[in-house]
C-alpha cells in the first residue's frame, strides 16, 4: 500500500514539475511577446493551469497523509515548497494581469473601461466554465492513473506472493528431506551402536573360551604328569 501511496506521490510530483516549468515559461517568454486575442487566451490557459497546479499539490498533499510516519515527514518540506512556487506563479500572473489591464486603460482611456469591464466579466465566466471542466477532466485522468499505479503494484504484490509460496514449498521439502535423513542417521547410528555392543561381548566371550582352553590344558597337563 505504502509502495504505491508513493508511486502515486512521484506521479504528482512530476505533474506539478512539468506544468510549474511551462506556467513559468509561458509568464516570462510568451505572455511578454504576445499581443491582443493571443495574450488574452495566454491569461485564460494561465488560469487553468494554475488551477490544474493547485490540485495537483492538495492532492499531494492528501496522499503523503496515507504514508507511514517517516517517510510522511521526509516529504512535507517538498509540499511546502510547492506551496511557495505556486504562490509565486500566482503572483507573476496577478502582475501580467495588472499589465493587461493598464495596458487597456491606456489604450481607450478611462470613458471605455465600463464596457471593458463587462467583456471581461463575460469572459471570465466563460473561461472559468472551460476551467472547470478542464479541471474535472484533469482529476479523472489522475484518479485513472492511480488507480492503474495500484493495479499494477496489486499484480506485482501477488506475483511476489506466488514466488514467496514456492519458495515456502521447497524449503518445506527440504525440511521434510532433511528430517528423513535425521531419521536414517538415528537409525544408523544406533545399528552401530549395537554392533559395536555385540562385537565386545563376542570378544569377551573368545577371551573366556582361550581362558578356558588354557585351564583345560594346564589341567591335563598337571594330571598327567603329576
Amino acid at each position: 500500500m505504502a509502495e504505491s501511496d508513493s508511486l502515486i506521490f512521484n506521479t504528482y510530483e512530476n505533474e506539478f514539475n512539468t506544468l510549474s516549468s511551462e506556467i513559468n515559461d509561458t509568464i516570462e517568454n510568451k505572455l511578454k511577446k504576445s499581443v491582443g486575442e493571443k495574450k488574452k487566451q495566454l491569461l485564460n490557459q494561465l488560469e487553468r493551469e494554475l488551477d490544474e497546479a493547485d490540485e495537483i499539490v492538495s492532492q499531494m498533499d492528501v496522499e503523503i497523509r496515507s504514508l507511514n510516519t517517516t517517510t510522511r515527514i521526509q516529504l512535507q518540506p517538498k509540499i511546502k515548497e510547492y506551496k511557495s512556487e505556486l504562490d509565486g506563479l500566482k503572483k507573476k500572473l496577478k502582475t501580467a494581469y495588472n499589465d493587461v489591464t493598464e495596458e487597456r486603460r491606456q489604450l481607450l482611456g478611462d470613458n471605455n473601461n465600463e464596457n471593458i469591464n463587462i467583456v471581461v466579466n463575460d469572459s471570465d465566466k466563460k473561461s472559468k466554465l472551460q476551467q472547470n471542466t478542464e479541471k474535472l477532466i484533469n482529476s479523472s485522468k489522475r484518479l485513472q492513473n492511480a488507480h492503474r499505479m495500484a493495479l499494477e503494484a496489486e499484480q506485482t504484490g501477488a506475483s511476489t506472493l506466488n514466488v514467496l509460496y514456492g519458495q515456502r514449498q521447497q524449503l518445506e521439502h527440504a525440511q521434510d528431506t532433511l528430517r528423513g535423513a535425521n531419521s536414517l542417521l538415528d537409525t544408523s547410528t544406533r545399528l552401530l551402536k549395537e554392533m559395536q555392543r555385540r562385537i565386545r561381548t563376542n570378544k569377551l566371550m573368545a577371551y573366556l573360551i582361550i581362558l578356558i582352553l588354557i585351564i583345560l590344558i594346564l589341567l591335563t597337563i598337571y594330571i598327567k604328569w603329576f
